[in-house]
C-alpha cells in the first residue's frame, strides 16, 4: 500500500492513461490541461471520455484544455463542447504544446506521453509544482484562441 502513496507514480499503458484521468478528479474544484490532441483521444476512448465527462459533470468540476490547433483535433473538441457542460476548449500550436499533454488538478500534475508505441503517465502529487504548471496554463490560456 505505501507504494501508492508515493508523490510520483507512472503508470503504463491505456489503463494507466484511464487511471490517471480518473485520479485527477478527486478533490479538485477546476480541471485544465494542455497538449490534448485527436490523437491522445484515440488513447484513452471517446466511451471513456463520455463516462469521464459524466463524472465529472456529477462532481460540479469545470474543465478548461488547450488543444493543439489542427483540423483533426478541432473537429474532434468542437462538437464536444457543444454538449458537454463547463468544457472549454482553447487551441494552440501544437509546437507549443507537445509532444506531451500536462494535466493538472488542485492537487496533482499528470504529464502523459503518448507519442511512443507505450504510453505512459507521470503523476505528481506535489503541491508546489501543481502551482507552477498551472501559473503556467493560464498564461496559455490567454494566448490559446477559441
Amino acid at each position: 500500500n505505501t507504494i501508492w502513496n508515493r508523490e510520483v507514480k507512472i503508470y503504463s499503458g491505456v489503463a494507466g492513461v484511464q487511471r490517471a484521468f480518473i485520479e485527477l478528479l478527486k478533490d479538485t474544484k477546476e480541471f485544465i490541461g494542455f497538449g490534448y490532441s485527436k490523437q491522445l483521444s484515440d488513447v484513452y476512448t471517446v466511451e471513456f471520455s463520455d463516462n469521464w465527462h459524466i463524472e465529472r459533470i456529477k462532481k460540479k468540476i469545470p474543465c478548461r484544455i488547450i488543444a493543439f490547433d489542427e483540423d483533426e483535433t478541432r473537429a474532434y473538441f468542437g462538437p464536444r463542447v457543444k454538449v458537454k457542460k463547463e468544457f472549454h476548449v482553447r487551441y494552440l500550436p501544437k509546437e507549443l504544446q507537445g509532444p506531451a499533454c500536462i494535466t493538472l488538478s488542485d492537487k496533482m500534475v499528470a504529464t502523459f506521453v503518448y507519442t511512443e508505441k507505450r504510453f505512459r503517465v507521470i503523476v505528481n502529487n506535489n503541491k508546489e509544482t501543481v502551482n507552477v504548471y498551472k501559473r503556467y496554463f493560464e498564461e496559455l490560456w490567454k494566448k490559446a484562441k477559441p
